[in-house]
């Protein structure tokens, strides 16, 4: 996913956390796979550390929306899902 991807998820999942009509929020993905992580290719075609920096910001921001969400947030995956040295 692209560095304003993760921002955008992130934007979202905390928007519906406080939505007082949402009791769930379900994320799903289409085609192969559930993601794969953050967009090498992204990261490489910039110059300097600013993209890889994004993407480390942009996913931590992901992660705390989901972990701090006022309701359940499930992964419905179906496919692949991979990512590396995230933890």
């Amino acid at each position: 996913m692209p560095v304003a991807g993760w921002f955008e998820l992130a934007r979202v999942v905390r928007a519906l956390g406080e939505d007082p009509s949402v009791r769930v929020v379900v994320l799903r993905a289409e085609g192969k796979g559930f993601n794969a992580g953050v967009d090498i290719k992204e990261i490489q075609a910039s110059q300097g550390f600013d993209a890889l920096i994004g993407a480390n910001r942009g996913c931590a921001a992901a992660f705390a929306a989901v972990y701090e969400c006022a309701v359940p947030v499930i992964a419905a995956v179906q496919g692949f899902c991979l990512a590396a040295g995230l933890v």
